[in-house]
């Protein structure tokens, strides 16, 4: 008696699966679609019913479809192995297709580098004064700890200047260029 639910289990996997059309709309209404258009429907071979979902094992894997969604189920003559059959006979035109599809994302990236590159070079790239005299690349030197920019000697003469310009009047415009040109070092 233990055993008789068993047994019922193991025929019922044992047996064949049959495939099924699962229509999402309703089949009828397919005659008043537009000229060309395709059916709302999943072909492929009933695994289970769990959870309110069909497990349905389609060409190319395992789809799970909400009952719900599901307006009518049409059986077929369509089996489990001819759905493996198919995949197997289209596996060597999909890795081909595989192939192709990365060849093309390697190529895409390549010159979306490239593209990167160039407007990168254009935004960064300044004419240098070749008849700049080697002295002033010298006085203009950057401290890193500071943040400041030293040894720029026509900056630092301007500042002179507005002290001494400040000292000798007591004008705050003069105040206001020093402390304009100290933030400018």
């Amino acid at each position: 008696m233990r055993y008789l639910p068993l047994l019922a289990g193991a025929l019922l996997l044992a047996a064949p699966a049959q495939a099924d059309t699962f229509w999402l709309t309703n089949p009828k209404e397919q005659a008043k679609a537009a000229e060309g258009s395709a059916p709302q429907v999943i072909q492929g071979v009933l695994l289970s019913t769990e959870d309110g979902h069909y497990r349905i094992r389609v060409a190319g894997g395992v789809v799970r479809l909400p009952t719900s969604a599901v307006f009518q189920i049409d059986k077929d003559k369509l089996d489990l192995d001819t759905i493996v059959a198919a995949e197997a006979a289209a596996k060597p035109e999909s890795e081909r297709a595989d192939q192709q599809r990365r060849l093309m994302q390697q190529a895409d990236r390549a010159a979306r580098e490239v593209r990167f590159a160039e407007a990168s070079a254009r935004r960064s790239a300044r004419a240098v004064d070749a008849v700049a005299p080697a002295r002033r690349a010298q006085a203009e030197r950057f401290d890193p700890v500071l943040g400041v920019s030293s040894g720029i000697d026509e900056q630092l003469e301007m500042m002179r200047e507005a002290e001494r310009n400040y000292e000798r009047t007591r004008d705050r415009r003069y105040l206001k260029q020093l402390r304009q040109l100290r933030r400018m070092r």
